[in-house]
């Protein structure tokens, strides 16, 4: 197996960039974890970097979620746990995603047949995950960081994917961009970071299924766009219940 790096752009990594940037921000300034929740389960650079990719819906962009669960929780238990400063601990992160999922799909099968086993799978393990686990009372916060110093370190990321997007197939999709950042910004409620991964187990794999099931007749674009139809209905009443069941920080 080598691993290949290409410089080449195209016009969606130019998007890329504006919108991650526009999305972290907004996750950046928003203290309360719940607002901070929402942003990072929109799926904005997912949409943009399959755009960018080209490449049809299957089974690694469904397996890439459960690569960034064990992302998202491994920053937070080398940072809660083990006692690892944030900025040592997502790095890290990042490399167990880049790692995974290159290995991931170098023997990933794109037929039907793991497609849907996958699509299962993936789907109860998030529902066991979300409505098992209860949502905690985590400190509001707003970030002091200033934009000129995110602003670098979201265009460092951003070119680390494009970079070695094409190593990652479809896992490039799900990589960690907004929450690279949001991840630092959210220091102090990183479990409520890591059960918007289950979350998007339940109301991005809808999206995923419509993309998939209507790429060949709408084209890549038109499928996706009928998928974040079916993710918004999805989105609204399960986020009105985490907010129900969100403790009380006082």
């Amino acid at each position: 197996m080598t691993f290949d790096f290409s410089l080449a752009l195209n016009r969606w990594d130019v998007i890329l960039v504006i919108v991650v940037s526009l999305q972290t921000a907004i996750l950046a300034y928003a203290a309360s974890p719940k607002a901070k929740s929402v942003m990072m389960t929109l799926p904005f650079p997912f949409t943009i970097v399959t755009l960018s990719l080209g490449l049809d819906v299957d089974a690694t962009n469904v397996l890439a979620l459960v690569i960034l669960f064990v992302y998202s929780h491994s920053i937070r238990l080398l940072h809660d746990r083990v006692g690892v400063p944030i900025v040592m601990a997502i790095p890290t992160g990042l490399m167990i995603y880049i790692a995974l999922g290159y290995f991931a799909a170098q023997i990933t099968p794109r037929d039907e047949t793991t497609f849907w086993i996958s699509v299962v799978v993936v789907f109860l393990f998030g529902l066991g995950v979300f409505f098992g686990t209860k949502s905690r009372a985590e400190r509001a916060h707003r970030t002091s960081l200033p934009v000129f110093v995110k602003l670098p370190i979201i265009l460092v990321v951003v070119a680390l994917l494009v970079v070695i997007k094409g190593n990652l197939g479809g896992f490039a999709s799900l990589f960690p961009l907004v929450s690279v950042v949001g991840s630092y910004e959210a220091r102090y409620s990183l479990w409520m970071m890591s059960r918007t991964v289950p979350m998007l187990m339940i109301t991005l794999l809808p999206l995923l299924v419509t993309t998939h099931l209507t790429q060949q007749a709408f084209g890549l674009g038109g499928g996706l766009l009928l998928g974040w139809a079916v993710f918004f209905v999805l989105l609204v009443p399960i986020t009105m219940w985490q907010w129900r069941h969100w403790p009380d920080p006082n």
